[in-house]
């Protein structure tokens, strides 16, 4: 089986602003020692990697996927997996690179392109058949998708970009009529003769509905994309939309440079992008490195160089982008490095470089843009005059000193590498290969404890434990053992055996990770859990039970580190960190809550959480550091928790994107506040967001998104961000309390997203 290589270590990048070169670590090379694994290997399946044209044979792949491979539920997708080679991208017909959508079939979610490694898979653009800009003109009407009269429809096809007055963000070509176009959004403004032009990405993803929200587990990993050559200017790499569940990692990027390249490294303007977690990326030419559009519901940037980009870096209209790490350096005094456009954008920079020498690099549109621990080396007048590390907050042209974060690692999630093939042992047991739309299987469920029982037993080595593709049931909790370092899920799904309730009673895992003898296999200080999902739903979703468990050690070991990566919890909750467990690192994970109990600290990167928990917190926090980058919500429940007042919780949020409820969820513009206890609200009072017992600390900065237009803001907003415990303090008023004492700013409906507004909150500190 050919597979992933592993991501750069903690040693490798700790501090390290911009991408990080690595060494790969690929164990196999041949996908024939378990052909039911999950890999659909795009060599064996015909795509050449031989100079001739690789678009439409892959193309044609992508298409048969729903009807050769099965309906691919959220979370279920099989891994398209390409071998290191060249694959040559030269027919316009099948650019850009999408799966169904483009041969006439409905747009669909969950593309997951996997290289064997960053540097050895290229798609390259040929140069015979150059990508340009297209220029037409056209009669657009408001609230309409056609443009008519249009001037030629040469060079016009599905997937492009359309830029001109009256055209929204993200804006593609959905079909090419007679004299006509259908636009993927309808247009603003009526225009006559409206100068339109294109451009087209190479890659695109999607999202199952049109308005966006469906683009779930799009992911795209490990591999090159190259544009440079034979003057593809008007070409962008990736149109990338994702939601929940969705990465792009480990990935280079290069396109042609100077004025004439008119294209972007990473378009994320289709609507509505996020939570998505973009990581490891290097990016050198085009017009623009990133570009971030639309209301919802963030983006999170990590490890991202940019290079040489002719007009900018990082663009931002409307959006959140949360990014640590990046370094932005470019010979053109023409180039901004970030830019954030609108008034409802938000960009927040931590631990990051800038190495241009010019003034002027950041530009903010009475938006926010917030910095802490960020290098300039040329002085910025706009930023205090300041060169070195700057910490503070930009709104318009106002500056405001700050301070550094409370907590702020400097450590990236480790990943190790990949253990020999020899050492992965395979699970059966599958009752389907995937699940069906409505979420059932076609047949009976078969309990496959004992099959993943025995695919976990100790043979003299570590051990790699993966499912291969498919629905696994269980009718009971399952133990980790400490010689285990890695569990591959293949996208996979674990679940709940109906008629098993009393076998997982509250507060039980389905994995239970301990640190204790190893017996005669040597012990592994870190495990890996990827590409996996757990789901509670078939036995009702009982209240309570967790996707992993981690324990404390055993008298004389080594707590574990447990790593999730790439994860989604439905039904359960998603993490319990017992006290005195290990590190916990949570990255690109989407479901419901967790629980961490410390003292070792929970780092996590793009976590999404959503769905009613009975009530419950998003995060229980009851003494661990805590430190997240981006964090997604959505429901008026209360986010953090930190209620003891013996073991001391520390919360850092970086980049928070809240989604208060809407209908009979939404929290009471009431002054009452309900008790420092309570996560719950009544018909006269309403939780806090954050509830601090005294000596546990936050610091938080966030956008609050809310339905509805500026008049619903009082009945749709949280009152109160903050409450203390004990009379440590009072409620503080959030932003949708008149008296709210913390600054904010009114995020205003654009002309392209009606009825959203909310509060861009820079940093709230709690220290009770």
């Amino acid at each position: 089986m050919m597979f992933t290589c592993s991501i750069f270590s903690t040693a490798h990048a700790q501090g390290v602003p911009g991408w990080v070169s690595y060494s790969e670590e690929v164990p196999f090379t041949d996908t024939s020692f378990d052909s039911n694994a999950g890999i659909v290997n795009v060599v064996a399946q015909g795509v050449p990697n031989d100079g001739t044209d690789a678009a439409c044979p892959l193309m044609n792949l992508l298409s048969q996927y729903i009807t050769q491979y099965g309906p691919a539920y959220s979370g279920q997708d099989k891994i398209i997996f390409f071998p290191n080679g060249t694959y040559t991208l030269s027919d316009p017909n099948c650019i850009p690179i999408v799966k169904n959508y483009g041969v006439g079939g409905p747009p669909a979610y969950g593309m997951v392109l996997l290289g064997e490694s960053q540097s050895g898979v290229v798609l390259r653009l040929a140069p015979a058949s150059p990508i340009v800009p297209v220029n037409f003109t056209g009669d657009t009407a408001a609230a309409s998708g056609t443009v008519s009269n249009v001037s030629s429809t040469a060079g016009l096809y599905f997937g492009q970009f359309v830029y001109g007055s009256g055209i929204r963000p993200g804006t593609t070509i959905a079909s090419v009529g007679s004299g006509t176009i259908t636009l993927s959004q309808h247009a603003a403004a009526t225009g006559t003769h409206v100068s339109l032009s294109t451009l087209t990405p190479v890659i695109m993803t999607q999202s199952a509905g049109t308005d966006g929200l469906e683009g779930f587990h799009n992911i795209i990993e490990n591999l090159t994309i190259d544009v440079s050559v034979g003057g593809n200017y008007g070409a962008t790499a990736l149109a990338y939309l994702g939601n929940n569940v969705g990465a792009v990692r480990n990935v280079t990027i290069i396109g042609p440079s100077g004025s004439s390249a008119l294209g972007t490294g990473i378009d994320m303007t289709l609507p509505k992008v996020g939570p998505a977690l973009i990581e490891n990326v290097k990016i050198t030419g085009f017009k623009k490195g990133i570009d971030v559009a639309n209301l919802e519901a963030g983006v999170t940037l990590e490890h991202i160089s940019f290079i040489n980009q002719y007009s900018g870096a990082l663009f931002n209209a409307d959006n959140l982008v949360t990014a640590n790490q990046i370094d932005v350096n470019s010979v053109y005094p023409s180039s901004v490095a970030v830019t954030n456009s609108t008034s409802s954008g938000y960009v927040i920079l931590n631990n990051s470089l800038f190495d241009q020498t010019q003034a002027g690099l950041i530009s903010d549109a009475n938006g926010a843009i917030s910095f802490s621990n960020t290098r300039f080396v040329a002085a910025q007048s706009n930023l205090g005059g300041s060169s070195g590390i700057v910490n503070g907050k930009l709104v318009g042209s106002t500056w405001t000193p700050g301070s550094g974060l409370m907590f702020a690692p400097t450590d990236d999630t480790p990943v190790p590498p990949y253990d020999p093939q020899a050492q992965w042992q395979g699970a059966s047991g599958a009752s389907a290969w995937w699940l069906n739309i409505d979420g059932t299987i076609t047949g009976t469920p078969t309990d496959a404890l004992s099959h993943i029982n025995a695919a976990l037993a100790c043979h003299g080595t570590n051990v790699t434990m993966y499912l291969p593709h498919g629905i696994y049931y269980i009718s009971a909790p399952i133990t980790i053992p400490p010689y285990v370092d890695r569990i591959v899920g293949m996208d996979s799904t674990i679940r709940i055996l109906p008629g098993s309730n009393a076998n997982f009673p509250a507060g039980a895992p389905i994995f239970d990770v301990v640190s204790n003898s190893s017996g005669s296999c040597p012990y592994s200080n870190t495990l890996v859990i990827e590409r996996l999902g757990f789901d509670g739903s078939p036995a009702g979703s009982p209240f309570g039970i967790f996707a992993v468990r981690a324990d404390a050690p055993t008298l004389g070991y080594f707590p574990r580190t447990v790593v999730m990566r790439d994860v989604g919890a439905g039904g359960i909750y998603r993490l319990s960190q017992a006290r005195n467990a290990g590190l916990m690192y949570l990255e690109n994970t989407a479901g419901s809550a967790m629980t961490v109990a410390g003292p070792q600290p929970v780092e996590a990167r793009q976590y999404n959480s959503e769905g009613s928990m009975n009530g419950g917190p998003r995060i229980t926090n009851t003494g661990a550091p805590l430190w997240v980058l981006g964090l997604k919500t959505e429901g008026p429940l209360n986010i953090i928790n930190s209620l003891s007042t013996t073991t001391f919780a520390i919360n850092e949020v970086l980049g928070g994107y809240f989604i208060t409820g809407s209908g009979s969820s939404v929290t009471i513009p009431s002054t009452t506040c309900v008790g420092a206890s309570a996560t719950i609200g009544t018909s006269s009072a309403t939780p806090a967001a954050f509830i601090m017992a005294t000596g546990s600390t936050l610091e938080a900065s966030f956008v609050e998104e809310v339905y509805g237009g500026a008049a619903a803001l009082p009945t749709h907003s949280y009152p109160y961000y903050t409450v203390g415990a004990g009379g440590s303090y009072p409620c503080q008023p959030g932003s949708g309390n008149a008296t709210s004492p913390y600054p904010s700013i009114q995020r205003s409906p654009n002309s392209y997203e009606a009825g959203e507004d909310g509060f861009v909150i820079t940093n709230i500190k709690a220290i009770p």
